[in-house]
Protein backbone atom coordinates (compact mmCIF):
# COMPACT_ATOMS: atom_id res chain seq x y z
CA UNK A 1 0.00 0.00 0.00
CA UNK A 2 1.43 3.38 -1.01
CA UNK A 3 1.96 6.20 1.47
CA UNK A 4 -0.74 8.26 -0.23
CA UNK A 5 -3.22 5.41 0.04
CA UNK A 6 -2.37 4.92 3.71
CA UNK A 7 -3.02 8.60 4.25
CA UNK A 8 -6.42 8.39 2.59
CA UNK A 9 -7.46 5.47 4.76
CA UNK A 10 -6.18 7.32 7.84
CA UNK A 11 -8.51 10.17 6.91
CA UNK A 12 -11.35 7.68 6.58
CA UNK A 13 -10.47 6.19 9.97
CA UNK A 14 -10.36 9.62 11.61
CA UNK A 15 -13.75 10.48 10.11
CA UNK A 16 -15.17 7.24 11.49
CA UNK A 17 -13.74 8.04 14.94
CA UNK A 18 -15.30 11.48 14.83
CA UNK A 19 -18.67 10.00 13.84
CA UNK A 20 -18.49 7.13 16.34
CA UNK A 21 -18.12 9.46 19.32
CA UNK A 22 -19.75 12.68 18.14
CA UNK A 23 -21.36 14.55 21.03
CA UNK A 24 -24.94 14.56 19.70
CA UNK A 25 -24.86 10.91 18.73
CA UNK A 26 -23.36 9.71 22.02
CA UNK A 27 -25.78 11.82 24.07
CA UNK A 28 -28.91 10.60 22.28
CA UNK A 29 -27.94 6.92 22.37
CA UNK A 30 -26.86 6.98 26.03
CA UNK A 31 -30.05 8.86 26.90
CA UNK A 32 -32.11 5.82 25.85
CA UNK A 33 -30.36 3.79 28.56
CA UNK A 34 -30.76 6.51 31.18
CA UNK A 35 -34.36 7.41 30.22
CA UNK A 36 -36.28 5.73 33.03
CA UNK A 37 -33.78 6.73 35.73
CA UNK A 38 -33.76 10.34 34.56
CA UNK A 39 -37.57 10.37 34.25
CA UNK A 40 -37.84 9.40 37.90
CA UNK A 41 -35.28 11.96 39.08
CA UNK A 42 -36.85 14.82 37.12
CA UNK A 43 -40.38 13.86 38.28
CA UNK A 44 -41.92 13.94 34.80
CA UNK A 45 -43.67 11.63 32.37
CA UNK A 46 -42.18 9.74 29.42
CA UNK A 47 -42.99 12.51 26.92
CA UNK A 48 -41.53 15.20 29.19
CA UNK A 49 -38.14 13.54 29.53
CA UNK A 50 -38.06 12.55 25.84
CA UNK A 51 -38.52 16.22 24.92
CA UNK A 52 -34.82 16.67 25.76
CA UNK A 53 -33.90 14.63 22.67
CA UNK A 54 -36.35 16.61 20.56
CA UNK A 55 -34.77 19.87 21.72
CA UNK A 56 -31.33 18.51 20.85
CA UNK A 57 -32.50 17.45 17.38
CA UNK A 58 -34.11 20.83 16.65
CA UNK A 59 -31.00 22.69 17.78
CA UNK A 60 -28.84 20.39 15.66
CA UNK A 61 -31.07 20.98 12.64
CA UNK A 62 -30.87 24.74 13.02
CA UNK A 63 -27.09 24.75 13.44
CA UNK A 64 -26.61 22.30 10.56
CA UNK A 65 -27.10 25.03 7.96
CA UNK A 66 -24.48 27.24 9.61
CA UNK A 67 -22.02 24.36 10.04
CA UNK A 68 -22.51 23.33 6.40
CA UNK A 69 -21.74 26.86 5.20
CA UNK A 70 -18.76 27.09 7.55
CA UNK A 71 -17.29 23.84 6.22
CA UNK A 72 -17.65 25.01 2.61
CA UNK A 73 -16.05 28.38 3.46
CA UNK A 74 -13.40 27.49 6.06
CA UNK A 75 -12.64 23.81 5.55
CA UNK A 76 -13.23 20.81 7.78
CA UNK A 77 -10.40 21.23 10.32
CA UNK A 78 -11.27 24.79 11.30
CA UNK A 79 -14.83 23.75 12.04
CA UNK A 80 -14.54 20.24 13.49
CA UNK A 81 -11.62 20.62 15.91
CA UNK A 82 -12.90 23.48 18.07
CA UNK A 83 -16.46 22.17 18.05
CA UNK A 84 -15.27 18.75 19.25
CA UNK A 85 -13.66 20.31 22.33
CA UNK A 86 -16.60 22.58 23.16
CA UNK A 87 -19.23 19.88 22.62
CA UNK A 88 -17.36 17.46 24.90
CA UNK A 89 -17.49 20.08 27.65
CA UNK A 90 -21.21 20.51 27.03
CA UNK A 91 -21.82 16.76 27.47
CA UNK A 92 -19.93 16.86 30.78
CA UNK A 93 -22.13 19.80 31.84
CA UNK A 94 -25.20 17.53 31.82
CA UNK A 95 -23.94 16.20 35.14
CA UNK A 96 -24.32 19.66 36.71
CA UNK A 97 -28.01 20.27 36.01
CA UNK A 98 -30.41 20.32 38.94
CA UNK A 99 -33.75 18.53 38.85
CA UNK A 100 -35.06 21.30 36.58
CA UNK A 101 -36.27 20.13 33.19
CA UNK A 102 -35.59 23.61 31.79
CA UNK A 103 -31.89 23.28 32.64
CA UNK A 104 -31.79 19.82 31.04
CA UNK A 105 -33.42 21.10 27.86
CA UNK A 106 -31.00 24.05 27.75
CA UNK A 107 -27.90 21.85 27.96
CA UNK A 108 -29.26 19.41 25.37
CA UNK A 109 -29.99 22.37 23.09
CA UNK A 110 -26.41 23.59 23.51
CA UNK A 111 -25.06 20.15 22.56
CA UNK A 112 -27.22 20.15 19.45
CA UNK A 113 -26.04 23.61 18.44
CA UNK A 114 -22.30 23.02 18.77
CA UNK A 115 -21.82 19.33 17.92
CA UNK A 116 -20.10 19.01 14.49
CA UNK A 117 -22.45 16.27 13.31
CA UNK A 118 -21.65 14.20 10.23
CA UNK A 119 -21.83 16.90 7.53
CA UNK A 120 -18.13 17.90 7.70
CA UNK A 121 -16.96 14.30 7.41
CA UNK A 122 -19.35 13.58 4.55
CA UNK A 123 -18.00 16.54 2.57
CA UNK A 124 -14.40 15.55 3.33
CA UNK A 125 -14.81 11.94 2.17
CA UNK A 126 -16.78 12.91 -0.93
CA UNK A 127 -13.77 14.96 -1.97
CA UNK A 128 -11.28 12.14 -1.39
CA UNK A 129 -13.19 9.24 -2.96
CA UNK A 130 -14.62 9.03 -6.47
CA UNK A 131 -14.85 5.51 -7.96
CA UNK A 132 -15.38 3.98 -4.49
CA UNK A 133 -17.33 6.82 -2.94
CA UNK A 134 -20.21 4.53 -2.01
CA UNK A 135 -18.14 2.07 0.00
CA UNK A 136 -16.10 4.90 1.56
CA UNK A 137 -19.20 6.71 2.79
CA UNK A 138 -20.64 3.39 3.93
CA UNK A 139 -17.50 2.64 5.94
CA UNK A 140 -17.83 6.05 7.52
CA UNK A 141 -21.48 5.42 8.30
CA UNK A 142 -20.52 2.10 9.87
CA UNK A 143 -18.82 4.13 12.57
CA UNK A 144 -22.14 5.62 13.57
CA UNK A 145 -23.58 2.14 14.04
CA UNK A 146 -20.48 1.04 15.94
CA UNK A 147 -21.31 3.89 18.30
CA UNK A 148 -24.92 2.79 18.46
CA UNK A 149 -23.77 -0.75 19.34
CA UNK A 150 -21.11 0.22 21.89
CA UNK A 151 -22.67 3.16 23.70
CA UNK A 152 -25.70 1.31 25.16
CA UNK A 153 -23.35 -1.25 26.73
CA UNK A 154 -20.91 1.38 27.96
CA UNK A 155 -23.77 3.54 29.26
CA UNK A 156 -25.38 0.58 31.03
CA UNK A 157 -22.17 -0.24 32.92
CA UNK A 158 -21.58 3.42 33.80
CA UNK A 159 -25.18 3.80 34.98
CA UNK A 160 -24.98 0.79 37.28
CA UNK A 161 -21.56 1.69 38.66
CA UNK A 162 -21.69 5.48 38.91
CA UNK A 163 -25.17 6.81 38.13
CA UNK A 164 -26.23 8.77 35.06
CA UNK A 165 -24.58 12.07 36.02
CA UNK A 166 -21.06 10.69 36.31
CA UNK A 167 -21.76 8.53 33.27
CA UNK A 168 -22.13 11.66 31.14
CA UNK A 169 -18.78 12.94 32.43
CA UNK A 170 -17.13 9.67 31.42
CA UNK A 171 -18.73 9.84 27.97
CA UNK A 172 -17.46 13.42 27.57
CA UNK A 173 -13.92 12.20 28.25
CA UNK A 174 -14.33 9.56 25.53
CA UNK A 175 -15.49 12.26 23.07
CA UNK A 176 -12.49 14.43 23.95
CA UNK A 177 -10.14 11.47 23.45
CA UNK A 178 -10.89 11.51 19.71
CA UNK A 179 -9.32 14.97 19.35
CA UNK A 180 -5.69 13.80 18.78
CA UNK A 181 -6.87 11.43 16.04
CA UNK A 182 -8.73 14.26 14.33
CA UNK A 183 -5.82 16.70 14.68
CA UNK A 184 -3.36 14.28 13.07
CA UNK A 185 -5.50 13.03 10.20
CA UNK A 186 -8.23 15.43 9.07
CA UNK A 187 -7.21 17.32 5.91
CA UNK A 188 -8.73 18.33 2.59
CA UNK A 189 -7.92 16.65 -0.72
CA UNK A 190 -5.16 18.76 -2.37
CA UNK A 191 -6.64 17.94 -5.80
CA UNK A 192 -9.69 19.98 -4.82
CA UNK A 193 -7.87 22.66 -2.85
CA UNK A 194 -5.29 23.25 -5.61
CA UNK A 195 -7.65 22.66 -8.54
CA UNK A 196 -11.06 23.72 -7.25
CA UNK A 197 -12.84 23.33 -10.59
CA UNK A 198 -13.64 19.71 -9.70
CA UNK A 199 -15.50 20.85 -6.60
CA UNK A 200 -17.40 23.57 -8.50
CA UNK A 201 -19.42 21.08 -10.55
CA UNK A 202 -22.97 20.97 -9.28
CA UNK A 203 -26.21 22.88 -8.80
CA UNK A 204 -27.07 25.69 -6.41
CA UNK A 205 -29.25 25.25 -3.35
CA UNK A 206 -32.02 27.17 -5.15
CA UNK A 207 -31.84 24.79 -8.12
CA UNK A 208 -31.92 21.77 -5.80
CA UNK A 209 -35.04 23.12 -4.10
CA UNK A 210 -36.83 23.11 -7.46
CA UNK A 211 -35.90 19.50 -8.17
CA UNK A 212 -38.50 16.75 -7.61
CA UNK A 213 -35.89 14.23 -6.44
CA UNK A 214 -34.76 16.65 -3.71
CA UNK A 215 -38.21 16.47 -2.13
CA UNK A 216 -38.55 12.73 -2.75
CA UNK A 217 -35.30 12.19 -0.84
CA UNK A 218 -36.64 14.34 2.00
CA UNK A 219 -39.92 12.38 2.08
CA UNK A 220 -38.24 8.98 2.15
CA UNK A 221 -35.46 10.03 4.52
CA UNK A 222 -37.85 11.88 6.82
CA UNK A 223 -40.15 8.87 7.05
CA UNK A 224 -37.18 6.65 7.93
CA UNK A 225 -35.83 9.12 10.47
CA UNK A 226 -39.22 9.39 12.16
CA UNK A 227 -38.77 5.76 13.14
CA UNK A 228 -35.05 5.77 13.91
CA UNK A 229 -35.20 9.03 15.83
CA UNK A 230 -38.07 7.73 17.93
CA UNK A 231 -36.38 4.40 18.55
CA UNK A 232 -33.10 6.04 19.51
CA UNK A 233 -34.82 7.57 22.53
CA UNK A 234 -37.11 4.68 23.41
CA UNK A 235 -35.59 1.38 22.22
CA UNK A 236 -34.25 0.25 25.60
CA UNK A 237 -37.46 1.25 27.39
CA UNK A 238 -39.53 -0.41 24.66
CA UNK A 239 -37.89 -3.79 25.19
CA UNK A 240 -38.08 -3.36 28.96
CA UNK A 241 -41.83 -2.72 28.64
CA UNK A 242 -42.08 -6.08 26.86
CA UNK A 243 -40.48 -7.86 29.81
CA UNK A 244 -36.73 -7.65 29.08
CA UNK A 245 -34.29 -6.63 31.82
CA UNK A 246 -31.92 -3.66 31.42
CA UNK A 247 -29.01 -5.77 30.18
CA UNK A 248 -31.15 -7.68 27.66
CA UNK A 249 -32.89 -4.49 26.48
CA UNK A 250 -29.55 -2.76 25.91
CA UNK A 251 -28.39 -5.83 23.99
CA UNK A 252 -31.42 -5.69 21.69
CA UNK A 253 -30.67 -2.00 21.07
CA UNK A 254 -27.09 -2.93 20.23
CA UNK A 255 -28.32 -5.62 17.82
CA UNK A 256 -30.18 -2.95 15.84
CA UNK A 257 -26.88 -1.12 15.52
CA UNK A 258 -24.98 -4.29 14.56
CA UNK A 259 -27.42 -4.91 11.72
CA UNK A 260 -26.96 -1.31 10.64
CA UNK A 261 -23.19 -1.57 10.61
CA UNK A 262 -23.24 -4.66 8.41
CA UNK A 263 -25.77 -3.09 6.07
CA UNK A 264 -23.66 0.04 5.70
CA UNK A 265 -20.98 -1.92 3.85
CA UNK A 266 -23.55 -3.82 1.78
CA UNK A 267 -25.24 -0.58 0.73
CA UNK A 268 -21.89 1.02 -0.06
CA UNK A 269 -20.97 -1.91 -2.31
CA UNK A 270 -24.39 -1.79 -3.98
CA UNK A 271 -24.17 1.98 -4.61
CA UNK A 272 -20.82 1.49 -6.36
CA UNK A 273 -21.93 -1.65 -8.22
CA UNK A 274 -25.40 -0.62 -9.44
CA UNK A 275 -25.94 2.78 -11.01
CA UNK A 276 -29.47 3.25 -9.68
CA UNK A 277 -30.76 4.97 -6.53
CA UNK A 278 -33.32 2.21 -5.97
CA UNK A 279 -30.76 -0.18 -4.51
CA UNK A 280 -31.86 1.12 -1.11
CA UNK A 281 -35.45 -0.21 -1.49
CA UNK A 282 -34.78 -3.79 -0.27
CA UNK A 283 -33.01 -2.40 2.80
CA UNK A 284 -35.91 -0.08 3.62
CA UNK A 285 -38.31 -3.02 3.23
CA UNK A 286 -36.16 -5.09 5.61
CA UNK A 287 -36.54 -2.38 8.28
CA UNK A 288 -40.33 -2.57 7.97
CA UNK A 289 -40.30 -6.36 8.31
CA UNK A 290 -37.99 -6.13 11.32
CA UNK A 291 -40.22 -3.65 13.15
CA UNK A 292 -43.28 -5.80 12.45
CA UNK A 293 -41.52 -8.80 13.97
CA UNK A 294 -40.73 -6.82 17.13
CA UNK A 295 -44.32 -5.57 17.29
CA UNK A 296 -46.14 -8.84 16.68
CA UNK A 297 -43.94 -11.32 18.56
CA UNK A 298 -43.26 -11.91 22.24
CA UNK A 299 -40.25 -14.15 21.61
CA UNK A 300 -36.77 -12.78 22.42
CA UNK A 301 -35.39 -14.90 19.56
CA UNK A 302 -37.75 -13.21 17.09
CA UNK A 303 -36.89 -9.83 18.63
CA UNK A 304 -33.25 -10.50 17.84
CA UNK A 305 -34.09 -11.23 14.21
CA UNK A 306 -36.35 -8.18 14.09
CA UNK A 307 -33.67 -5.94 15.63
CA UNK A 308 -31.08 -7.11 13.10
CA UNK A 309 -33.47 -6.57 10.17
CA UNK A 310 -34.43 -3.14 11.51
CA UNK A 311 -30.74 -2.30 11.70
CA UNK A 312 -30.16 -3.59 8.18
CA UNK A 313 -32.83 -1.19 6.97
CA UNK A 314 -31.38 1.78 8.78
CA UNK A 315 -27.84 0.92 7.79
CA UNK A 316 -27.79 2.58 4.40
CA UNK A 317 -29.16 5.89 5.54
CA UNK A 318 -25.99 7.86 6.30
CA UNK A 319 -23.97 6.78 3.29
CA UNK A 320 -27.04 6.84 1.05
CA UNK A 321 -27.98 10.45 1.82
CA UNK A 322 -24.52 11.87 1.16
CA UNK A 323 -24.12 9.72 -1.93
CA UNK A 324 -27.51 10.80 -3.29
CA UNK A 325 -26.66 14.48 -2.79
CA UNK A 326 -23.36 14.08 -4.66
CA UNK A 327 -25.00 12.15 -7.54
CA UNK A 328 -28.13 14.28 -7.91
CA UNK A 329 -26.66 17.73 -7.19
CA UNK A 330 -22.85 17.50 -7.53
CA UNK A 331 -20.04 18.52 -5.14
CA UNK A 332 -20.18 22.30 -5.50
CA UNK A 333 -22.68 22.92 -2.71
CA UNK A 334 -22.75 19.45 -1.18
CA UNK A 335 -22.45 20.62 2.45
CA UNK A 336 -25.12 23.28 2.04
CA UNK A 337 -27.60 21.01 0.23
CA UNK A 338 -26.93 18.17 2.67
CA UNK A 339 -27.47 20.59 5.56
CA UNK A 340 -30.76 21.83 4.06
CA UNK A 341 -32.00 18.24 3.70
CA UNK A 342 -30.85 17.45 7.22
CA UNK A 343 -32.49 20.57 8.65
CA UNK A 344 -35.85 19.99 6.96
CA UNK A 345 -36.00 16.32 7.91
CA UNK A 346 -34.77 16.91 11.45
CA UNK A 347 -37.31 19.66 12.10
CA UNK A 348 -40.04 17.48 10.63
CA UNK A 349 -39.31 14.35 12.66
CA UNK A 350 -37.73 15.83 15.79
CA UNK A 351 -40.96 15.41 17.72
CA UNK A 352 -41.16 11.66 17.18
CA UNK A 353 -39.59 10.85 20.59
CA UNK A 354 -42.16 13.09 22.28
CA UNK A 355 -45.04 11.69 20.20
CA UNK A 356 -44.08 8.10 20.97
CA UNK A 357 -43.62 9.05 24.62
CA UNK A 358 -47.08 10.65 24.64
CA UNK A 359 -48.62 7.50 23.16
CA UNK A 360 -46.95 5.52 25.96
CA UNK A 361 -48.15 7.91 28.68
CA UNK A 362 -51.75 7.63 27.44
CA UNK A 363 -51.84 3.85 27.00
CA UNK A 364 -48.91 2.57 29.10
CA UNK A 365 -47.86 0.70 25.97
CA UNK A 366 -45.65 1.29 22.93
CA UNK A 367 -48.18 -0.35 20.56
CA UNK A 368 -49.51 2.89 19.05
CA UNK A 369 -45.98 4.19 18.66
CA UNK A 370 -44.94 1.02 16.86
CA UNK A 371 -47.88 1.33 14.46
CA UNK A 372 -46.94 4.95 13.68
CA UNK A 373 -43.34 3.93 12.97
CA UNK A 374 -44.48 1.05 10.75
CA UNK A 375 -46.56 3.43 8.63
CA UNK A 376 -43.57 5.77 8.35
CA UNK A 377 -41.32 2.96 7.11
CA UNK A 378 -43.91 2.00 4.49
CA UNK A 379 -43.84 5.59 3.19
CA UNK A 380 -40.03 5.40 3.07
CA UNK A 381 -40.15 2.27 0.89
CA UNK A 382 -42.55 3.99 -1.52
CA UNK A 383 -40.42 7.14 -1.62
CA UNK A 384 -37.15 5.37 -2.38
CA UNK A 385 -38.88 3.30 -5.09
CA UNK A 386 -39.95 6.44 -6.98
CA UNK A 387 -36.53 8.12 -7.28
CA UNK A 388 -35.41 8.93 -10.84
CA UNK A 389 -31.94 8.16 -12.34
CA UNK A 390 -28.87 10.09 -11.13
CA UNK A 391 -27.94 13.38 -12.79
CA UNK A 392 -24.16 13.51 -12.09
CA UNK A 393 -21.40 10.95 -12.69
CA UNK A 394 -19.29 9.83 -9.74
CA UNK A 395 -16.08 11.50 -10.86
Amino acid sequence: MTQERKSVFAILGASVAGAVFGASMVTMIAFAVFLQTMQSEFHTDRAGIALAVTVLRIASALSGLVIGQAVDALGVRRVVLPLTVISALAVAAISLVSDSLFQLYAVFALIGLISPGITPYSKLLSGWFTARRGIALASFGTGIFVCAALVPQIARVLLVQFGWRHAFVALALIIAATLPILVLNLRENPAIVDAPDRATIGVSVEQALRNRDFWTIILALGASLFTYNGLMAHDVALFQSRGAGLEAAATFASEIAIGGGVAQLLVGWALDRFDTPRVIVPFAAAALVGLLLIDLSSSPVVWTLGALLLGVGSGGETSMTTYYVSRYFGLKNLSRIYAVIGTITALTVSFSPVLIGRFYDQTQSYTLGLHAMELALLLAVIGFATLRPYRFAVG
